[in-house]
């Protein structure tokens, strides 16, 4: 009989695509959601997937202990990707860094307790590296950030605490056998499985809905969420897998995104023109970033005339992954946005 392996935040973006990759390697997935009643547009497009017979659904909040006690009960793996995302939050704290930190803490509590469980793989994010990435050099596996503030990216710095809980969790029981993996993604792009609209894609659609009317000093390392679910599920299968896995397939500018997306067939009225990748263009962006709201001012100004790199040999090595184009991806994010009716 396959394994059952529970998925955490299966109604999300990337907690679908697991679900996903795991049904088609033949396992038996046990996948948790906030609210089954409130997440039914998200959760029906999955049971719809082949092999979904192998795929049953429970409800569990990040910081109902006993929810999650339960949902790890018999499993012989867990792959966590339930966590807040979301740049601008009244309360970082309450929304971002509380239910991200005690979340993994509970998950990993009760995958030490659970003697059925063997591995557990986290999914952090390049945001546990740094908030203001370094332009002389890639970052690896061995950089933490450790520049992030309630005030300053909550969202990075829920990311970071929530990956060193994991961490610290493990330690503190040497006798364990449990294996923990952590794979840090870039910005995650790529098909939707459901209408849902991750923040993820809110970064094209914010450029196609002409919500960024210039050319900004941006870039992002990203990644199509397909390889992220391979890279948590060839983890899961490689038993000398352990430790942090930078997944970015490239780095690409705000100009060379835009570039790639003029290609794609649909309106390109709202796309940037005006060129403020420049020095001038970065005062004026730098200044008017206040009158952002706050969590998206803070990413603006942390990481306005950075570009990214990142030194992914240990993933290419030890899990065999080769990434898909980004340019690609991009093109079939947008086809996926468009499918479902978000741009023209």
């Amino acid at each position: 009989m396959a394994e059952q392996v529970l998925v955490t935040g299966a109604s999300g973006f990337v907690g679908s695509h697991l679900v996903r990759e795991l049904l088609e390697r033949g396992y038996h997935v046990r996948a948790t959601a906030r609210s089954l009643a409130a997440d039914e547009p998200r959760v029906a497009p999955l049971r719809a997937l082949a092999g979904a017979e192998r795929l049953t659904w429970v409800q569990a909040e990040l910081e109902d202990h006993a929810a999650l006690t339960r949902a790890v009960a018999g499993v012989g793996h867990v792959l966590h990707a339930a966590s807040p995302y979301r740049l601008t939050v009244a309360d970082p704290e309450r929304e971002l860094l509380r239910p991200a930190v005690e979340g993994t803490r509970a998950i990993v509590r009760a995958a030490l307790a659970e003697p059925s469980v063997r591995t557990l793989v986290l999914t952090s994010s390049v945001a546990a590296l740094s908030d203001a990435p370094p332009n002389d050099r890639a970052l690896t596996e061995h950089d933490w950030n450790a520049s992030s503030t309630l005030a300053r990216n909550p969202y990075y710095l829920s990311k970071t605490r929530a990956e060193r809980a994991a961490y610290e969790a493990v330690a503190s029981e040497p006798g364990s056998a449990l294996r923990l993996v952590s794979v840090l993604p870039g910005l995650v792009l790529g098909p939707c499985l459901s209408p849902h609209v991750s923040d993820s894609h809110h970064v094209l659609l914010d450029l196609l809905r002409g919500k960024i009317p210039g050319y900004v000093s941006l870039a992002w390392g990203l990644v199509d969420v397909r390889d992220v679910a391979r890279a948590h599920v060839d983890a899961l299968e490689r038993p000398e897998a352990r430790g942090r896995y930078l997944c970015v397939a490239a780095t690409r500018t705000l100009r060379q995104v835009v570039t790639t997306l003029r290609r794609a067939p649909v309106s390109h009225r709202g796309l940037p023109r005006v060129p403020w990748d420049n020095p001038i263009g970065d005062v004026f962006v730098r200044l008017s970033s206040y009158l952002w709201p706050r969590g998206t001012a803070s990413f603006l100004r942390s990481h306005l005339g950075r570009v990214p790199r990142y030194d992914t040999a240990r993933l290419t090595a030890e899990l065999g992954i080769t990434f898909r184009d980004v340019e690609a991806t991009l093109l079939e994010t947008v086809e996926s946005l468009r499918r479902f009716g978000h741009v023209e």
